[in-house]
């Protein structure tokens, strides 16, 4: 069996001006997670317009030199990674 100790907890002082401080970090960690839905959202869309496109015979390289990047990229992007 494992003794346990109590130590004494002494806070230590903190300045006033973390309050204010941890708010900050609270609220852009919030708008953080909302904006990663709004990407996640924006990116699932972008890969049901590629594969759209694809169905109305639009070829990967069409659609790469339209989006600037290579064609596997939109491969890529058409299934979602």
């Amino acid at each position: 069996m494992v003794k346990t100790v109590k130590m004494p907890f002494t806070p230590r002082p903190v300045d006033p001006r973390a309050e204010g401080v941890l708010a900050e970090i609270v609220s852009i960690t919030e708008a953080m997670k909302e904006a990663e839905k709004v990407r996640k959202g924006e990116a699932a869309k972008r890969a049901r317009l590629i594969s759209q496109a694809r169905k109305f015979g639009v070829s990967l390289d069409r659609i790469a030199k339209e989006m600037g990047v290579t064609r596997e990229r939109v491969r890529q992007l058409e299934a979602g990674k």
